[in-house]
């Protein structure tokens, strides 16, 4: 008669084994997906002076890929249609970068107590986003 390893240990090594190279595969292939999945976004916020035509809005990339910056637009008050209120060249946010940017209108500027709608416009992987955001002038 011949001695070996018991059916029990055998069937037992066999499931650690697999389960082991399971948790393996896994933390490998989320690991890159997560480091291969291109996400864009951005936090902004910002103030507009009342009783001026200037403020400023803080813009910051929380995605994974660069953004460049393209048009700033405001809406409300006496800005019924869109009006283009800044256009910054050539600035390019990496990942986690932050850019203030300044703002000027023509006319009487902001209304104090005014709220007003900026629609920004950038770049991100070869595609066109907007991010808006509602301020009250103060």
């Amino acid at each position: 008669m011949r001695r070996g390893i018991s059916t029990l240990l055998t069937t037992t090594f066999l499931i650690i084994m697999t389960v082991a190279a399971g948790g393996v595969y896994y933390a490998v292939m989320s690991g890159w997906f997560s480091s291969t999945m291109k996400t864009v976004g951005v936090t902004t916020y910002g103030e507009l002076l009342g009783g001026k035509n200037i403020g400023y809005v803080t813009i910051k990339n929380t995605g994974n890929v660069e953004i460049t910056l393209a048009n700033i637009y405001v809406t409300g008050g006496t800005y019924a249609n869109e009006q283009a209120i800044c256009a910054p060249s050539n600035v390019t946010l990496i990942t986690g970068g932050t850019a203030s940017v300044s703002l000027s209108v023509a006319g009487n500027g902001f209304a104090t107590g005014t709220t007003y709608s900026l629609l920004i416009k950038y770049a991100a992987d070869n595609k066109e986003h907007s991010d808006a955001i509602k301020i009250t002038a103060s």
